[in-house]
């Protein structure tokens, strides 16, 4: 129970469940603006369409059985299915040829997993409240992401001089 009492602890397994919806919903996102930018509106609202009947189609299965963790099933099936036809379709018919970084990505990925054993030996041996937690987790984060070469000093600061304020110009008159 990280957030609220013991209570909330049967929603746990669905919030684990959902937790795969974000995934599949950012790259699903990702993949239709790819299509409505080759002017394929037509076909990302078929696979919205297409989308929706897998959800409900399980929905109506699951949720007898398994009740809400059977629509959070769902959820992510019916995303994961829009996601799918929509990537595939954007990376084989699209205009745009998608050159994929994956040394960029898997670097990002190994990342996340120390990251992730990070937390989890922090969480196992020091039980610290949620806030200070959350606080030391970003900064382990900031990091890591600074020793993983994700980003550079010059890169931070390259973008930190494009917000420094220019001199306001007040005409007279």
């Amino acid at each position: 129970v990280f957030l609220f009492d013991a209570g909330y602890a049967p929603s746990a397994v669905t919030v684990q469940i959902l937790l795969w919806y974000v995934l599949c919903f950012f790259l699903g996102c990702l993949f239709a603006n790819i299509l409505i930018a080759c002017g394929k509106q037509a076909v990302d609202a078929w696979v919205s369409l297409a989308q929706v009947i897998v959800n409900v189609g399980l929905n109506l299965i699951l949720i007898p059985v398994y009740s809400y963790n059977g629509a959070a099933a769902a959820t992510v099936v019916g995303c994961f299915a829009g996601m799918f036809l929509t990537g595939w379709y954007a990376v084989k018919n699209s205009d745009i040829r998608l050159s994929i970084p994956w040394k960029e990505i898997l670097n990002i990925a190994r990342l996340n997993l120390v990251y992730l054993g990070i937390l989890l030996i922090l969480k196992s041996v020091i039980h610290l409240p949620l806030w200070p937690f959350l606080f030391s987790g970003i900064f382990i984060y900031a990091l890591l992401v600074f020793s993983f070469r994700i980003f550079r000093w010059e890169q931070i600061q390259n973008y930190l001089s494009h917000w420094q304020k220019a001199p306001l110009h007040v005409e007279n008159g």
